[in-house]
């Protein structure tokens, strides 16, 4: 599949999180947690992190965790206040190696094809490794304007990252990739 629609930063404020999407606290965050646990990371940069609920069971582990997304809305409505900063993904605001790891899940698809190299890059130079979760099965909505299939995502994603496939099986994902 194409990249369909165009990227449109204003999407993603209070009538996408809470009409469109009506995003809250999903029983898979509970869910695929425990796949960021098991890398055991000391630092996490949460991209794309909505209201910021991983982000929030980052602390409660003792886990240093920061938020990064493209809304105001959600920097607003944020679950760890204080730790919420407002930026693209391709554009990353911390200086190199800042974390131990990257969480981005149900992200990649909203990114636009031509930053999505830049994006990886950038992902790569502010942490060694991460988790990345792609929801591929959507392409129907506005919102995902690169929709591609898991081949697709593999061959692109920085090395040491695992990726996994997005949304409602996340959790239940037992054939991760991992980029030699």
């Amino acid at each position: 599949m194409k990249s369909v629609g165009s990227y449109t930063v204003s999407w993603y404020e209070e009538d996408y999180f809470a009409n469109h999407y009506k995003y809250r606290d999903f029983p898979r965050h509970d869910a695929v947690f425990p796949k960021l646990l098991a890398i055991k990371p000391k630092s996490v940069l949460d991209i794309g992190c909505a209201y910021g609920f991983i982000v929030r069971r980052c602390w409660d582990k003792g886990i240093r965790a920061v938020g990064l997304d493209v809304s105001n809305w959600c920097g607003r409505n944020f679950a760890a206040p204080g730790y919420y900063v407002r930026a693209v993904g391709w554009a990353i605001p911390f200086k190199d190696k800042s974390f131990d790891a990257i969480w981005c899940e149900g992200v990649l698809e909203h990114i636009p094809e031509d930053k999505v190299e830049q994006m990886f890059q950038e992902f790569s130079r502010v942490a060694d490794r991460g988790i990345l979760g792609v929801s591929y099965s959507h392409p129907e909505t506005n919102h995902h304007v690169c929709n591609h299939d898991f081949q697709w995502w593999k061959e692109r994603i920085p090395k040491n990252f695992m990726l996994g496939k997005s949304g409602e099986s996340l959790d239940l994902e037992a054939d991760w990739y991992v980029k030699p």
